[in-house]
């Protein structure tokens, strides 16, 4: 039961749930009945085991940071040699750790510690170490102070998001247009451009209709989640209230009422056409 989880569950799978019970009853069936003679117990007498066994919670306790730092300086998910180098890592390091930390603590008392209170109250003091240093470290925004002005700056264009007033979706009626929010109005006679597509095409709509504006042209931008701009086109996995083609058609109807000379179709085109995200 524990090989089979091993090798045959992967990230499909649902967890915690009713699943996890086979590797736990699998392990639970192991300490009840591997006894002295059986070929499991043999198994799990030999030198390789057992040392896994002696640093495995050393081990556990090692891959955690090692793991988390990883996926932290990586962009993307770090290549598998990567996370086999860095389990490795953690058994070399949960050696050292038993020998040196573990053992020694559990052999002889410790001269700063002689008491089961002392270990109880020098622990509690380093929780509240780490506590108050997590809290201040939050209070100071990470330190940022620590960084470079041009790192600082991209760290705050991750809360710079778009409005989403002219972007619409399943749960709104269809809208009727013009949408006056979304509607910059020409001087004189000058070009209308329009700005059409799905929630994409609302994450550039708001700077690009205002840089648009800037010369001088009228600018008219909606949008609609998961919406392919083109008329005709249906979202077969989206919901019977997904109205992408008459919210296209309605949008391209003002537009020719409305003169627009230049539209500007934005989508994620790749992921309509191959689903390649």
């Amino acid at each position: 039961m524990i090989l089979y989880a091993i090798f045959m569950y992967d990230a499909s799978l649902p967890f915690p749930s009713v699943y996890t019970l086979v590797p736990v009853l699998g392990t639970a069936l192991v300490l009840l009945f591997a006894q002295q003679g059986t070929v499991v117990a043999s198994l799990l007498s030999m030198r390789g085991p057992v040392a896994i066994g002696l640093v495995s919670y050393s081990a556990y306790l090692w891959h955690q940071p090692l793991f988390a730092f990883a996926r932290l300086r990586s962009v993307t998910e770090p290549a598998p040699w990567v996370m086999i180098g860095l389990a490795m890592a953690s058994l070399v390091l949960a050696g050292l750790s038993w020998r040196f930390v573990e053992q020694p603590f559990r052999k002889r008392p410790v001269p700063a510690l002689p008491r089961q209170s002392a270990v109880f109250a020098m622990s509690g003091a380093g929780i509240a170490a780490f506590v108050a240093f997590g809290w201040v470290a939050y209070a100071q925004n990470g330190f940022d102070w620590r960084l470079p002005d041009r790192i600082r700056q991209i760290a705050a264009a991750s809360s710079d998001h778009a409005d989403l007033i002219c972007n619409f979706d399943s749960t709104q009626a269809l809208p009727v247009h013009p949408q006056p929010q979304c509607l910059t109005q020409a001087p004189a006679d000058n070009q209308m451009v329009m700005l059409l597509g799905d929630s994409h095409s609302n994450a550039i709509g708001q700077m690009l209709a205002g840089a648009l504006a800037q010369e001088q042209l009228g600018v008219y931008r909606v949008s609609y989640s998961g919406c392919v701009p083109f008329p005709g086109m249906r979202h077969f996995e989206s919901s019977e209230n997904h109205q992408c083609s008459r919210f296209v058609q309605d949008a391209l109807a003002y537009a020719e009422s409305a003169g627009v000379e230049t539209l500007v179709l934005t989508a994620r085109f790749p992921f309509y056409l191959r689903g390649d995200r």
